[in-house]
């Protein structure tokens, strides 16, 4: 078995026991975000279904009665004016552009709520297992490795999984927007969306295997660097001694110069696509509105469409590249599963062993 296929089924395995480790009151927590999640959906998708109608309105088109919001406050209100139809469209779509936004805050909450209680149990569970472990096991380990544990490896598995929840957020939004669009009108939202999943496809194929030995090497070379940095405070009096300085502070630089070099190449990695995918969205709806109005349809007729799908777009790029960034934040990370779970599960073993010790009693002497 290859390396590679190795590390990935190992990590895998760690990620399913870490969710499996989590408490059940984070586990409630975890429920609390799907709800916010579907409702802050259902708003998004009633806004879009409302541009429609509210530029038709604007631009005094007369047949009102093909979209659904309009034709549900006909029934409502039966003799209703025009004036009106507009204000009641316009609540409708600041309602719940401002509804949307509030469950969003609210997912954040909770998700950057569940990631500090996730780095505080999980701090508190790696270090109540290493303090259980006999004398000679720190005989045999560097101390920088426990302050890796802490500064670094904790929080990236924490980020790691927070990125699953954004991810299987944003993919869950992204769908409910893509299929109210594709409702509208099918062929030109089918080919735009299609277009833009293409792009991102192809740059998470490219991307995929560099973020995710990127950021093994920046792991790995975070722990040499606080190695050296705690080794050389330790032999300080050596170096003066020696008139070393000018070496450590060159091996130290030189450390630092990969780590932070290795993160300009990743926050690269994880912008690129953002920027591409944006101008290609304006640059389709533009030459989409070009092509009708080269049609015998007037664009008066075709402006309600347009708006929705560009406020449509407009909230589907972002999340798409939200999905994009949080999962090659899971591949740059996930390294760091696999390196706290060994600390969990090792010391879960050498607990159950000082478990079953018999202990010597001493009756007499």
């Amino acid at each position: 078995m290859s390396n590679k296929k190795k590390d990935l089924i190992e990590t895998k395995s760690a990620l399913i026991k870490i969710f499996q480790s989590i408490p059940d009151s984070d586990r409630i927590k975890i429920l609390f975000i799907t709800l916010s999640v579907i409702i802050s959906s259902a708003f998004d998708l009633i806004s879009i279904k409302a541009i429609s109608p509210l530029i038709s309105n604007l631009t005094s088109l007369d047949n009102l009665n093909k979209y659904l919001i309009t034709r549900i406050i006909y029934f409502l209100f039966p003799n209703i004016t025009n004036k009106y139809l507009l204000i009641i469209t316009c609540a409708i779509f600041g309602i719940c552009i401002f509804l949307s936004a509030l469950f969003k805050l609210i997912n954040l909450y909770w998700i950057e709520t569940l990631s500090e209680d996730l780095s505080l149990y999980f701090t508190k569970k790696a270090y109540i297992n290493i303090f259980n472990k006999p004398y000679i096991y720190f005989l045999k380990k560097n101390s920088s490795e426990f302050l890796i544990l802490t500064t670094k490896y904790i929080d990236q598995a924490v980020t790691t999984l927070k990125s699953i929840i954004y991810l299987i957020s944003s993919l869950f939004m992204t769908s409910i927007i893509v299929a109210t669009l594709l409702f509208t009108n099918f062929q030109v939202t089918f080919n735009i969306i299609l277009f833009t999943l293409i792009i991102y496809y192809l740059l998470i194929v490219y991307f995929n295997n560099k973020l995710y030995f990127l950021g093994k090497s920046q792991s790995q070379e975070s722990r040499k660097n606080i190695k050296l940095v705690q080794e050389s405070i330790g032999s300080i009096k050596d170096i003066i001694l020696n008139k070393s300085q000018d070496y450590f502070v060159k091996q130290i630089l030189n450390s630092t110069k990969i780590i932070k070099n290795t993160q300009k190449r990743i926050n690269i990695y994880l912008a690129f696509p953002r920027y591409m995918v944006e101008a290609i969205g304006i640059a389709s709806i533009l030459l989409f509105g070009i092509l009708l109005n080269n049609t015998n349809e007037s664009i008066l007729e075709v402006l309600p469409f347009i708006a929705s799908l560009a406020f449509g777009l407009q909230k589907v790029i972002p999340l798409v590249q939200n999905f994009y960034l949080n999962y090659s934040q899971v591949r740059t990370n996930i390294y760091s599963l696999g390196y706290l779970m060994a600390y969990l599960e090792v010391n879960e073993n050498s607990r159950n062993q000082s478990k079953s010790k018999k202990y010597l009693e001493f009756s007499k002497s």
